[in-house]
C-alpha cells in the first residue's frame, strides 16, 4: 500500500501520523544547505519552550529540527540550545545533531513532545540518551512508548529470523511459529493501547494515539467511541477537529451508508458521474488507485480477473485515479488491460474524490449497490471474488 507521505522519520512507536513526513526533496535541502544560524533564528515567542544543555559539547554544534511539520537548524553553543514555539497544540519534536565527517554513523535523535511551558533535555555526549523533563504531555508519552517500544522491537527482531532462516524442510514450520508470534505481538499493542486510550481520556497523547491506530481507513464504529470517551477539550484541538471530520466521513462510508455523489473527467475530457455508473451495473466497485502505486498495479490482474467474470452479471468498476500525468495515466490503463470506466482530476494526491473519500493510502476501494449504498470496503485478491459470488449468483 502506497500512503501519502513516501519516506518517514518514524518514532519506534506503532503510531502512523504521529511521525514527521520527510520528502527526498526535504532530506536534500537538510543535507545540502548548513544553515549556521543562532538559536532563536526560526523561534517564536510563546507557550512552548525547549531548553538544552548537552555537557560534554564544546564550541559550535549544528542541530536539525523537525516539529508541526517545520524544519530549520539552529546552533548549539557550548551544548546549550533554546528553543520557543507558538503552537495551538502539542507537537512530537524531533532534534538531530548535524555530522556531517561521518555520513554512515547513526543519527543522534532525540524525539519529545513540545507543550505548554518548557520541556528540559539534558545529557553530556549522545542527545539519544539524554534525559527529558517535560510536562504532563511527556510523562504520557514516555509510560507508552515503555511498552511499544520493546514489542515493536520484538516484531523487528521475529521479521529478521525469518528473513535469515536458511531454506529447507524446517523453513515452513519455522515461518509458522514466527508468523503466530508475530500476530499475537500485534494483537497485544492493539490490546494495550486500546486500554491506554481508556486510561488518559485528559491526555493529548490518547487523542493522537487514536488518530495514529485509525490509519489510513478509519473505522467508523471501532474509533468514534474512543474519540468521544476523551475529553471535550481534546477534540476541540486542530488534530481533534480534523480526526472529528475524518470520522464524519468514515460514518458516510461504512457499510449500509449512501456513497457521497461525485462527478469527475473521464479520458476524454467529458464529466461522468458516479451515480451515472451506478445505473449501469447491479454493483460497482469505486477504485483509487495511480499508474506509479506499485502494489496498485500488482492488484490490477486480480481486479481485470474479477471484472471478467462477473461483468455481464451486473458487476462495473469506476477507477479514481491519483496521477498527475495524463499520458502515464492512460498507458497504465492501457498496459494492464482495464476496459472499465476511468476518471481523474489529475491533481495526484489533491485529486478531489480521494478528499471527498477520505483517501489517505492506495490502493483502497469500496463496493456500492445500485442505489450507492457501500456494502463492503478494501476488498483485494479472493476476497473481491467471493464478495462478488455472493451478491451475483
Amino acid at each position: 500500500m502506497i500512503t501519502l507521505f513516501p519516506i518517514t522519520l518514524r518514532d519506534p512507536n506503532l503510531t502512523q501520523n504521529e511521525g514527521y513526513n520527510l520528502t527526498k526533496a526535504t532530506t536534500m535541502r537538510l543535507l545540502f544547505t548548513l544553515l549556521l544560524l543562532p538559536a532563536f533564528a526560526f523561534a517564536q515567542k510563546g507557550d512552548y519552550k525547549v531548553e538544552g544543555k548537552m555537557s560534554n559539547w564544546k564550541g559550535i554544534d549544528s542541530l536539525t529540527y523537525f516539529v508541526d511539520n517545520k524544519h530549520d537548524t539552529i546552533v548549539a553553543h557550548d551544548g546549550k540550545f533554546s528553543l520557543r514555539f507558538n503552537l495551538e497544540q502539542p507537537a512530537l519534536m524531533y532534534i538531530r545533531k548535524l555530522d556531517f565527517t561521518h555520513e554512515k554513523q547513526v543519527p543522534d535523535v532525540i524525539k519529545i513532545y513540545v507543550e505548554k511551558g518548557t520541556v528540559r533535555v539534558t545529557g553530556t555526549d549522545s542527545l539519544k540518551y539524554a534525559k527529558i523533563k517535560g510536562g504532563p504531555v511527556n510523562t504520557v508519552y514516555e509510560e507508552r512508548s515503555n511498552v511499544i517500544i520493546p514489542l515493536n522491537k520484538h516484531m523487528m527482531e521475529l521479521r529478521l529470523a525469518i528473513e535469515k532462516y536458511p531454506k529447507g524442510p524446517q523453513r515452513d514450520s519455522f515461518a509458522k511459529t514466527v508468523k503466530d508470534d508475530y500476530a499475537a505481538t500485534q494483537d497485544s499493542i492493539t490490546n494495550y493501547l486500546l486500554s491506554f486510550v481508556k486510561a488518559h481520556p485528559h491526555s493529548f497523547i490518547a487523542l493522537q494515539t487514536i488518530s495514529d491506530m485509525a490509519g489510513a481507513a478509519v473505522d467508523y464504529t471501532k474509533y468514534n467511541p474512543l474519540f468521544e470517551g476523551i475529553d471535550e477539550w481534546l477534540r476541540k484541538t486542530p488534530l481533534g477537529i480534523a480526526f472529528g471530520e475524518r470520522l464524519s466521513i468514515a460514518r458516510n462510508l461504512a457499510p449500509g451508508a449512501k456513497a457521497p455523489a461525485f462527478t469527475s473527467t473521464d479520458l476524454k475530457g467529458d464529466s461522468l458521474a458516479l451515480y451515472t455508473v451506478l445505473k449501469q451495473g447491479k454493483v460497482t466497485l469505486v477504485d483509487f488507485w495511480a499508474s506509479w502505486c506499485g502494489p496498485c498495479r500488482a492488484e490490477n490482474p486480480n481486479v481485470v480477473k474479477a471484472y471478467q467474470a462477473y461483468h455481464e452479471k451486473g458487476f462495473n468498476i469506476l477507477s479514481v485515479s491519483l496521477d498527475s500525468k495524463h499520458e502515464k495515466w492512460e498507458a497504465a490503463i492501457e498496459k494492464d488491460g482495464m476496459p472499465w470506466y476511468h476518471v481523474s482530476s489529475l491533481k495526484g494526491w489533491e485529486e478531489p474524490v480521494a478528499t471527498l473519500y477520505d483517501i489517505h493510502a492506495v490502493p483502497d476501494n469500496l463496493l456500492l449497490d445500485s442505489n450507492g449504498k457501500v456494502i463492503a470496503r478494501g476488498l483485494r485478491g479472493a476476497r473481491l471474488e467471493e464478495k462478488l459470488a455472493e451478491l451475483l449468483k
